[in-house]
């Protein structure tokens, strides 16, 4: 299953739309999944980290920098 680039917009961020939508994944990748965000984005990350997801590690360069998180579930 591939989202492309899901997010809320300025003015809907708050407003339970992301969690809504990161609750639906959940659900139905069960075996859990991984995602990508930029580093410097300190509100995404705050958001995947409240919901249990764990930074994996930090790819590409300087200035371009993507933070990977993953999220395991047990089978």
């Amino acid at each position: 299953m591939a989202l492309g680039r899901p997010r809320a917009a300025g003015r809907d961020q708050g407003c339970g739309v992301g969690g809504a939508l990161f609750d639906q994944v959940t659900a139905q990748l069960s075996e859990g999944f991984w995602l990508r965000t930029q580093a410097e984005n300190h509100r995404a990350r705050r958001f995947y980290e409240r919901r249990g997801m764990m930074l994996d590690h930090i790819e590409g360069e300087t200035g371009v920098e993507r933070a990977v998180y993953v999220m395991r579930r047990s089978t």
